[in-house]
């Protein structure tokens, strides 16, 4: 072999050699890992890629007193330290941190056999910060304790220590501020619920099982439960506001036998809400002398399980702690609906907490920032065979009394609409129908997403249609609030794609709508109209922005789209649920394009 050859493969063979021992994926370090101030004795491996440093996942949360799950088949990251909960799908843009985004720079990763998860993600699961010291192959963290049960709701630890002598299992979650557009967007959800735009939602944050080797999915507001287990709400019902409620859903069904990622979202509630305007009522099981739960800032124990034994060993354990059993109110997990276990085939389930308008802006505010509840879910250190409860009865819609008497006004306001625009716009008038009618049992059965609806508010819709840029769309009505058919309503606009609603009015914003517009009419008080646009027409106008920055908050040109309308819970009903869609006049569509 020549000399001009050998010196060819020695160059040739040093590349690579360079190339393998330059590359990022290789780069690791053993480091000793210092919690606020204290050498912990944990090392911890971390290694650079192009993006940044990645941490073992696994090391860094034993190291800090948290707890780490692979999702199933290693595709992801679930972390745990105190009632944070952090998780992210590998390589994903973005993992949620209390149900917040948060930004994955570089993305979480499998390597090696192990799961690495960036500094970024664990400074935000642990709402502290951390540094890497490289020549001294040293990490540093300081992050406030976690808090503990009882931190919040002094009475949830009292209760806490009594079920854990009874022979209970107790791990906290939390309840936090959810964004459904945020959710989709993240690609945790293919859509985003048809959330009700600008109106917060709470969800449980929960814990996984405490003999859990992995998690079914990358998602932590939603969870899995076995026959046996449940889960406790505690604490105090909101500041006074327009409505509020509490309810568990069903999520996701695995279609598969095989393939655990097989699954299709369903999202429908298990039963009807204990809401603002029920909660007051004896809905005990059993009855227990009545219920002293009162409306707003109270306190208050809900008990969410399908287990009839679970339920009583709350309530002994209740009294032995020196509460209140008759503050103690009962969500009933459908066993005929759902099937239960924590396999990785189980159905996943969910916990709504819906709060709307409160009278004190600053309570709300502060309500917002930190709810008033503690999550605590319920193992029993034996499994056993339920008991299982049986669902309360479905209630029913109407109180009887309609909007007939609005007709004519309502008619009057289309016609003087059509007068005032049609010289300048061609007009096209939508259907509306009732939206997210499936509830229940009925939902499940035709695998069906209905996005998380309620029976407490009537759900309309409109035809779609392509918003352009220079459209004007037209809503009016009957202003169901002010003649006491609901207590608090709204209109958004949707997204057709993902069912995102990026932007709403509520009955506060549109009384007066109609006799600013059109004083020549009657009965202006009991009617509304708003306006949708590009840009702002006048004072009753919803401005409509571009999804400009993709991320699902507005709506691009000649994108689909529709228009939707809530009536939350008929005062005069006598099971308190939305109206009855016979009983109401329904709202209108009209969409303007210039002439």
């Amino acid at each position: 072999m020549n000399e001009k050859i050998l010196k060819l493969l020695f160059c040739l063979l040093s590349s690579m050699l360079l190339l393998y021992s330059c590359g990022s994926d290789d780069e690791k370090n053993d480091s000793n890992l210092i919690l606020n101030g204290s050498l912990t004795g944990s090392r911890v491996d971390w290694h650079k890629t192009d993006g940044g440093l990645l941490i073992d996942i696994n090391q860094f949360m034993q190291g800090v007193g948290g707890r780490f799950v692979p999702i199933n088949m290693n595709k992801g990251i679930v972390a745990q330290y105190g009632k944070r909960i952090g998780f992210a799908t590998n390589g994903a843009e973005n993992g949620m941190v209390q149900v917040g985004l948060c930004k994955m720079e570089p993305a979480s990763r499998e390597f090696q056999g192990r799961l690495w998860a960036p500094v970024q993600f664990l400074e935000t699961v642990l709402d502290g910060d951390i540094t890497v010291n490289e020549d001294r192959n040293l990490i540093t963290v300081k992050a406030p304790a976690p808090l503990q049960i009882g931190d919040i709701i002094p009475e949830a630890g009292n209760l806490s220590s009594v079920l854990k002598k009874n022979g209970y299992t107790v791990q906290q979650g939390d309840i936090c501020l959810s964004n459904a557009i945020d959710v989709c967007y993240a690609g945790y959800s293919p859509n985003a619920n048809g959330n009700n735009a600008g109106f917060p939602y709470f969800c449980i944050q929960a814990p996984l099982p405490p003999d859990a080797k992995h998690a079914i999915i990358p998602a932590q507001f939603a969870f899995s439960m076995r026959e046996d287990e449940g889960f406790i709400l505690i604490g105090r019902t909101p500041p006074e506001c327009d409505y509020y409620s509490y309810r568990s859903y069903f999520l996701s069904r695995c279609l598969s036998g095989t393939n655990p990622f097989d699954r299709k979202k369903i999202y429908a509630q298990l039963g009807d809400p204990i809401n603002a305007y029920n909660i007051m009522e004896d809905i005990l099981y059993p009855v227990s002398g009545g219920n002293k739960v009162s409306q707003f800032g109270s306190f208050f124990i809900l008990v969410s399980t399908p287990d009839r034994q679970l339920y009583d060993d709350v309530i002994a354990a209740v009294s032995e702690a020196g509460l209140d059993r008759e503050k103690v109110l009962l969500d009933v997990i459908d066993s005929n609906l759902v099937r239960l276990g924590n396999d990785d085939f189980a159905d996943l389930m969910n916990f709504l907490h819906r709060f709307s308008n409160p009278a004190d802006k600053s309570a709300g505010q502060a309500y917002l920032n930190r709810p008033t509840l503690e999550i605590m879910r319920l193992t029993p250190n034996t499994p056993r065979k339920a008991n299982f409860l049986q669902p309360f009865a479905p209630r029913q819609r109407g109180s009887g009394i309609t909007e007939n008497q609005l007709s004519q006004d309502t008619a009057k306001l289309r016609q003087a609409i059509i007068d005032k625009y049609s010289a300048d716009y061609t007009i096209r008038e939508l259907d509306t129908h009732v939206w997210l009618g499936k509830s229940g049992a009925e939902a499940i059965n035709a695998l069906e997403d209905v996005l998380g609806e309620t029976r407490d508010t009537l759900y309309l819709n409109s035809d779609s249609f392509k918003f352009n840029r220079d459209n004007v769309i037209v809503v009016y009505g009957v202003n169901h609030t002010k003649i006491r058919k609901s207590v608090y309503g709204n209109v958004s606009c949707y997204g057709a794609k993902y069912a995102n609603g990026f932007g709403g009015i509520t009955n506060y914003m549109y009384e007066g709508s109609v006799a600013r517009s059109f004083p020549q009419l009657t009965n202006t008080d009991n009617l509304y109209m708003w306006k949708f646009a590009r840009n702002k027409i006048d004072d009753d106008t919803f401005k409509v922005d571009q999804d400009t920055y993709g991320n699902l908050n507005g709506i691009n040109y000649g994108d689909e789209a529709f228009m939707a309308f809530r009536m939350y819970i008929d005062p005069d009903s006598p099971d308190l649920l939305g109206p009855d869609p016979n009983e109401i006049i329904l709202d209108k569509v009209m969409v303007m394009t210039p002439r």
